[in-house]
């Protein structure tokens, strides 16, 4: 009885699925530009004429190396604290931990301020033209 509840719920699903395939197919755009110039039309995006300046171009390489310092700053704040946890009391572990728990917080507030004063300059230049 149970077996036979599974398999009609199951094969109802398959047939759903393959039934509506079609239905949902009728109004879609033909080609991946077509569907893309849709969502940016939904998105309210202006253009898609104009490329990337090259001003732009470095401030997101710049931007997502910051980003990628950044993080490797936290991963070394969290290796830092999980050494001096587990020092179990031996005084050398945990004064290296806490030495390169401050060198990764100074370097994290070194990177933090390259991304603000670079994301400035980059808005500051903004005005001029590429």
């Amino acid at each position: 009885m149970k077996y036979t509840i599974k398999k009609i719920i199951n094969l109802s699903i398959i047939l759903s699925s393959l039934l509506a395939q079609p239905a949902l197919a009728l109004n879609t755009p033909q080609t991946s530009k077509q569907r893309l110039q849709i969502i940016g039309v939904i998105a309210q995006y202006a253009s898609t004429t104009s490329p990337l300046g090259p001003k732009l171009i470095i401030l997101n390489i710049v931007t997502y190396l910051l980003g990628l310092v950044s993080i490797i700053f936290l991963v070394m704040i969290i290796y830092s604290g999980y050494q001096w946890i587990s020092a179990g009391g031996n005084e050398e572990m945990i004064e290296k931990a806490k030495k390169r728990l401050t060198n990764a917080i100074i370097g994290l507030g070194v990177t933090l301020a390259a991304y603000a004063i670079t994301t400035w300059i980059f808005n500051a230049v903004q005005v001029l033209p590429n």
